[in-house]
């Protein structure tokens, strides 16, 4: 059995969890850092050599250090629960009285990252990058529709010929709890008439029902899409972490600053709930309160 110094107690710790609970090598590791971080924070901060004289309030102290220091909240809780673990183990080897790891310690709440937006002018920008060849009509219409109706990039890439209605000005979108009906706006609407009557024609080396067809004439990858978007994204000149959901993000925000309801987003959105509609009111107060 270990001494009540915390060193000794952390190394026959470790010893424990590689012999007798076999965990890997990567957890071993993280375990080791945590708690050697953990014992050089005890010696710097307190003078702490024995385990016995750590309690609630020391290791509380730690978690604020952590977030004092900018720690990731996934990092810190990561720590606490190794910590909680190795103060168990402590317990039931008898080297202190009390399970410290029965008490409830608060992390701190991860603050959500907004997502990155485009302004109506850079999307603009973007959206006139695509050159009048069969290629870029195809990309205009697929980027004005993924920004005009707000869909996720693999509901865009699986719509179908019937989906869309172009004498209703509107497509279907088949979701993941229910059907939804989006109009096509007006640009959305040019783009797909060009695409259709144009465009489409030539892409189709056989017959197929998606919408949107490759130059070899099957359906779009989401890959293949996402290439196409940095292209056109670099060659706008704009420097952004542009993503996949980019122009749903800015189709929201947008949206939002139009006075659109929440409840109303939430419909066009599909599948999210009022809960992350509210992230893009956060972004759009932001927004907002930096002019």
């Amino acid at each position: 059995m270990a001494s009540g110094k915390i060193m000794e107690g952390i190394c026959s710790y470790i010893d424990y969890l590689n012999d007798k609970k076999k965990v890997a090598t990567s957890t071993l590791s993280a375990y080791n850092t945590d708690l050697n971080n953990f014992e050089n924070y005890l010696n710097q901060k307190y003078s702490l050599t024995h385990i016995n004289e750590i309690n609630q309030g020391i290791i509380m102290s730690y978690v604020l250090f952590m977030k004092n220091e900018g720690r990731a909240s996934s990092t810190i809780s990561r720590s606490l629960s190794a910590i909680k673990n190795f103060m168990l183990y402590c317990y039931h080897e008898k080297m202190i009285d009390d399970n410290l790891s029965d008490f409830k310690y608060d992390l701190p709440k991860e603050e959500k990252k907004l997502p990155e937006v485009l302004t109506v002018d850079e999307v603009n920008l973007i959206l006139s990058q695509p050159p009048n060849t069969d290629l870029g009509r195809r990309d205009k219409a697929m980027l004005e529709v993924l920004y005009s109706s707000g869909l996720k990039v693999n509901e865009l890439i699986d719509l179908r010929l019937e989906d869309v209605d172009m004498k209703l000005k509107v497509l279907k979108c088949s979701g993941k709890k229910r059907q939804r009906i989006l109009p096509l706006g007006a640009m959305a609407y040019e783009a797909m008439v060009a695409y259709l009557e144009r465009s489409r024609v030539n892409l189709c080396k056989k017959p197929s029902e998606i919408l949107f067809l490759s130059y070899s004439g099957e359906q779009m990858t989401r890959q293949g899409f996402w290439k196409l978007i940095k292209k056109y994204v670099k060659a706008a000149g704009i420097d952004k972490k542009i993503s996949t959901s980019t122009f749903r993000h800015s189709f929201a925000t947008h949206m939002i600053e139009n006075g659109i309801h929440k409840e109303t987003l939430k419909e066009a959105l599909g599948n999210a709930s009022v809960a992350s509609v509210q992230m893009y009111l956060d972004l759009n107060r932001k927004r907002t309160n930096s002019l």
